[in-house]
C-alpha cells in the first residue's frame, strides 16, 4: 500500500494534495457568504490564500502611513505532526490543530493576523514592529502552545503538544513573498532534528 505523502509549511503554496487520507486531514476551504474570505473548515481561521489577502492589505495600509518598521511573520508548526497522526490517529490530530488554533488566537495581540498555513502549521502576521521583538513574540507563542492541553485516546491520556517557530521581518518596500521565504527558512532552522534545542529561529532581511 502506498503511504500518504506528508506536506508541511515548506511545501509550495500552490500545492493541493488530493489523496483520500489527506482530504480527511486537510479539509477543503470554505468561502463566507460575501465570497471574500477563504477559511479553513477545521479551524475557522483564514486559509493560506485568505491570510495572504489580509497580509497584503495590512502591508498597503502600513505603506500609506509611511511606516518605517517592517512587518513580522511567524510560522508556527507542530514539532512532529506525522508522529502525532501515526500515534494517535487523524481525529486526535485534528483536535490538536483545533486546540492550538484556539490557543494562538487567544495568545496573539490585537491587530495581529493569524491563519492556517499548512496541515500542521499556522502563520501569524504582525503589523510593523521592532524586529528585535520577533524572538520574544515567537517564544511567547511557543509557550502558549506548550501550555495547551489535549486529551486523546480511549483512556483520555494527555497528548503533549510542542511547536517550533520560524520568524522573519517583512520590510514594506519588498514583495511579501520574500518575507514568507525567510520565515520558511527560519522554520527549517528551528525544526527539532540533529539534537537541536533552539525552537525559535529568526531570519531578518
Amino acid at each position: 500500500m502506498t503511504s500518504a505523502r506528508w506536506t508541511t509549511a515548506l511545501d509550495s503554496p500552490l500545492a493541493r494534495p488530493a489523496i483520500p487520507w489527506w482530504q480527511r486531514w486537510w479539509r477543503p476551504a470554505e468561502v463566507n457568504s460575501a465570497g471574500l474570505l477563504a477559511t479553513d473548515a477545521l479551524t475557522g481561521l483564514p486559509d493560506r490564500e485568505g491570510l495572504l489577502v489580509q497580509a497584503l492589505a495590512l502591508q498597503v495600509r502600513a505603506r500609506q502611513r509611511d511606516a518605517s518598521r517592517p512587518m513580522g511573520l511567524l510560522l508556527i508548526e507542530f514539532d512532529d505532526t506525522p508522529a502525532l497522526v501515526a500515534q494517535h490517529g487523524v481525529a486526535v490530530a485534528e483536535s490538536a490543530v483545533r486546540a492550538l488554533s484556539l490557543a494562538l488566537r487567544r495568545g496573539i495581540r490585537q491587530g495581529d493576523l493569524i491563519g492556517r498555513w499548512a496541515a500542521g502549521a499556522f502563520m501569524v502576521v504582525l503589523p510593523p514592529l521592532d524586529p528585535r521583538d520577533l524572538r520574544m513574540i515567537g517564544e511567547r507563542l511557543r509557550a502558549v502552545a506548550l501550555a495547551t492541553e489535549l486529551r486523546g485516546g480511549e483512556q483520555g491520556s494527555l497528548v503533549p503538544l510542542s511547536v517550533h517557530v520560524g520568524a522573519s521581518s517583512a520590510p514594506l518596500d519588498e514583495p511579501l513573498e520574500a518575507g514568507v521565504a525567510r520565515s520558511e527558512l527560519a522554520l527549517q532552522n528551528a525544526a527539532p532534528r540533529m539534537g537541536r534545542t533552539e525552537r525559535v529561529s529568526v531570519v531578518l532581511r
